[in-house]
């Protein structure tokens, strides 16, 4: 039984309808993917308080200082010297006292 051309049109238009749909909530997922990328990197640049500052003019600024000057060598401990005592324990500590819980009555 051959088909009704209304049919076919009808059929046409209901794919391309579909397919135009299919193209268009495509489209809006994408376009909502990039404005949340842009708003996310909105707020990250906005939550600094203070500009960030170069470090071109901190590393001027240290190596106009000069050089560090070297520390003297430090000597190694002698065997021939006695030891210093060691100091005495500490007294234990007291012991905690115990007080009775407080009570309280009444209320919600």
């Amino acid at each position: 039984m051959p088909r009704d051309p209304s049919q076919h049109q009808a059929t046409r238009a209901r794919d391309a309808g579909l397919a135009r749909l299919q193209r268009l909530t495509g489209a809006a997922i994408a376009g909502a993917v990039v404005l949340s990328g842009v708003f996310a990197g909105i707020a990250a640049s906005s939550t600094h308080p203070r500009k960030v500052m170069r470090r071109g003019r901190a590393r001027e600024a240290v190596q106009k200082a000069g050089p560090i000057p070297a520390l003297p060598p430090t000597r190694a401990p002698s065997l021939a010297a006695t030891p210093a005592p060691a100091p005495p324990p500490a007294p234990p500590a007291a012991a905690p006292t115990s007080s009775p819980p407080v009570v309280v009555s009444g209320g919600s």
